[in-house]
C-alpha cells in the first residue's frame, strides 16, 4: 500500500496470495515505531486499530523512544510472539534490514510505514509523497507571512529551519519546505538544524536560533514533536502573544 495517490507506483508489494484480510477471525497486528509522540502517528494507530477491532483482529502499539536496538529487540520478540502483521516505521528503516528479514523468513506480513522505498523485501509500504507534504508545510508557512507580514521587504523575515535526511523521502520533504518558503523574497533562512524530531530537541533548537538570531520569526520544522517544542519554549521566553 502507498498513502500517495499522486504515485501509487512508489510503493513496494509482493504477490497478495495468502494475504489475510481484515476480517479473518483474530488477526493480530502489532506497529513498532521508534516513537509514540506525534499526534500524527497516534491518530493513525487509532484508526488502524478501530479497523481491525471491528473485524475481529487487534492492534498492539509499541515504542523505542528513538532507540534503534530496542526497537529491533521488539521486533525480535513479535516474532517469537507470532503475530501476522508487524508495521515497523522510523527515522532509520534501513537499519531494520535483518530484522525485518527474519520476520519475512518466518512468514509474518512487514509493512514499512512512513517509506516508498526501503531497498529491501518487505509486504508493502505505507506512505505520502515527501515532496508534497514538504511543499504544502511552505505553503501553509507563506500564508503565515502573508497575514503577518505581508509588505515585508526582501530578507526581513528570518527563519529557521529543521531538516532530516535520514531517507529518500525525508529528504524530498526538506526539498518541498525549502523551493517553497525560501523561493520566497520576504523570507531568509538564517539557521539550520538537522534531526530535530522530539519535543525537547524541539524545545533546545528554539533555544538556540532564537539566541543566535533574536529577530527570527518562522520556524519550519519537521514533526509535531518538534512543533510542540518550539511552541513551547516561545510561549515560555515570550508567553502567549509571542510572535
Amino acid at each position: 500500500v502507498n498513502g500517495n495517490a499522486d504515485t501509487p507506483d512508489d510503493s513496494q508489494q509482493q504477490d497478495d496470495s495468502g494475504v489475510v484480510e481484515p476480517s479473518d477471525e483474530g488477526y493480530s497486528i502489532i506497529w513498532c515505531s521508534a516513537t509514540w509522540d506525534e499526534e500524527f502517528l497516534v491518530q493513525m494507530g487509532d484508526s488502524v486499530e478501530k479497523l481491525w477491532h471491528e473485524n475481529g483482529g487487534t492492534l498492539e502499539r509499541v515504542g523505542s523512544d528513538g532507540d534503534l536496538a530496542t526497537q529491533i529487540s521488539q521486533i525480535e520478540n513479535a516474532i517469537v510472539m507470532g503475530y501476522d502483521q508487524i508495521i515497523v516505521g522510523g527515522p532509520d528503516n534501513q537499519s531494520l534490514e535483518n530484522v525485518v528479514g527474519e520476520a519475512m523468513d518466518a512468514g509474518i506480513q512487514v509493512i514499512v510505514f512512513g517509506q516508498s522505498e526501503v531497498g529491501y523485501p518487505v509486504s508493502g509500504t505505507c506512505n505520502t509523497s515527501g515532496l508534497n507534504v514538504g511543499t504544502a508545510q511552505g505553503n501553509m508557512a507563506l500564508a503565515w507571512v502573508d497575514s503577518r507580514y505581508p509588505d515585508a521587504p526582501a530578507g526581513s523575515v528570518k527563519a529557521a529551519l529543521t531538516t532530516y535526511d535520514g531517507n529518500s523521502e525525508s529528504k524530498n520533504r526538506t526539498q518541498g519546505m525549502e523551493n517553497t518558503v525560501f523561493a520566497d523574497e520576504r523570507v531568509e533562512n538564517v539557521y539550520t538544524q538537522d534531526t530535530v524530531m522530539t519535543v525537547d530537541a524541539g524545545y533546545t533548537f528554539a533555544s538556540e536560533a532564537l539566541t543566535y538570531d533574536p529577530d527570527i520569526r518562522l520556524f519550519m520544522c519537521f514533526t509535531n514533536g518538534c512543533a510542540i517544542g518550539i511552541s513551547n519554549y516561545v510561549i515560555s521566553e515570550y508567553g502567549d502573544a509571542g510572535e
